[in-house]
């Protein structure tokens, strides 16, 4: 085994040791199963129902994703447009911030009511979890780019489409992945 491997092993034996707790005290207490289950319990109905967790697994995953997806390419129009037009990072900023302010639990009955139990509820909730931190890191990235790179690259004579597309644009997005 490798340094690596040997690292996790007093993590996986301390959860190991609480897992034997656990079971040993639920069963010797007689807690009802009802209100905490042992986890000989839970693991046996996780393995017996593992096609029904997986399709809502998939379904959980699929809604997380779109909704990231379109988040992620409403957040980066929204921020470019912003870092052309410096006066409406004046205007919307201040909007970003305060729609920060509103619990999402608060919004998700809403949601429901207003779309239903459906897929699009779930994406919607998902846009306003991720829209903020993706539209600030985007703007930051854009922003944050180095001065002295950007002088370098006018020096030799990349116009300024191409200083946006070939720099500010990629280290924006490592910035929106880094943070």
């Amino acid at each position: 085994m490798n340094k690596l491997n040997l690292q996790f092993i007093p993590s996986m034996f301390l959860i190991f040791i609480l897992f034997i707790l656990w079971e040993v005290l639920v069963r010797s207490l007689n807690v009802e199963e009802w209100f905490l289950p042992p986890p000989s319990l839970i693991f046996n109905e996780l393995f017996s129902s593992y096609k029904i967790i997986f399709d809502h697994f998939l379904t959980t995953f699929t809604e997380v994703i779109v909704g990231l997806i379109l988040s992620a390419v409403i957040a980066i129009n929204i921020a470019i447009v912003i870092f052309f037009f410096k006066n409406l990072e004046k205007s919307i900023y201040p909007l970003l911030i305060a729609s920060q302010t509103i619990p999402v639990i608060t919004l998700s009955p809403l949601l429901l009511v207003w779309f239903g139990p459906n897929i699009l509820s779930k994406i919607i909730i998902v846009i306003i979890i991720s829209f903020f931190p993706i539209i600030v890191n985007f703007l930051d990235g854009l922003k944050s780019v180095d001065a002295e790179m950007i002088k370098m690259s006018e020096q030799f004579g990349a116009s300024k489409l191409q200083i946006f597309y070939k720099i500010q644009v990629p280290y924006s997005f490592l910035i929106l992945f880094l943070e």
